[in-house]
């Protein structure tokens, strides 16, 4: 066990049971992104076991909320490794431990299709944003983007709720394709 796990479950605690993936949390995400930002700083002095194993990262399941699903990930980047463009089917928040991050993100030009394989429906490339240690990215369910890690990035990951499944999507083709997430299928 981590010698910071206390701290990795009373975070993914924190997160209340809202009704819905996108309703705010009983613990203000202000509070939650404070908290997620300190873990950072605390970790960014540590010698860390957390490595990316293939590109473009490696996510390393820190804490679950047995409630209410809520994950805390490490995610351990390759160098210059970019994320496909993705969708999140919970809010999240994003603090850097090490490195930097590159978010690019994505708005749909039209209401978004269902949650199913198939057209993608147009997407608008929107602002990029760059992301140091300690600094925070919130995003609200629906949130479409991509990420690239630079310096052998390592970032902690915090979402809402549990994620069954996100949208990856192809952009030349005009498609999306629904992924089951990994770590789901394992609760």
């Amino acid at each position: 066990m981590h010698p910071l796990q206390t701290r990795f479950d009373a975070l993914v605690g924190a997160v209340g049971a809202p009704p819905d993936v996108d309703a705010p949390a009983a613990t203000p995400r202000a509070e939650l992104g404070a908290k997620l930002q300190s873990l950072a700083v605390d970790l960014a002095a540590e010698a860390l076991p957390w490595r990316a194993e293939a590109p473009p990262y490696t996510r390393h399941l820190l804490a679950r909320s047995a409630q209410t699903g809520a994950t805390l990930y490490a995610v351990a980047w390759c160098e210059g490794a970019t994320s496909p463009v993705h969708d999140h089917e919970t809010w999240g928040l994003v603090a850097v431990v090490r490195g930097a991050l590159t978010e690019e993100r994505w708005r749909r030009a039209e209401p978004a299709p269902p949650r199913v394989t198939g057209p993608a429906g147009a997407l608008v490339r929107g602002a990029r944003t760059g992301l140091q240690p300690s600094d925070l990215l919130a995003f609200p369910a629906g949130h479409v983007h991509a990420v690239t890690g630079r310096g052998s990035a390592l970032s902690l990951h915090l979402y809402g709720g549990l994620q069954r499944a996100y949208l990856r999507f192809d952009l030349s083709a005009g498609t999306q394709t629904l992924v089951p997430d990994s770590d789901a299928a394992a609760v």
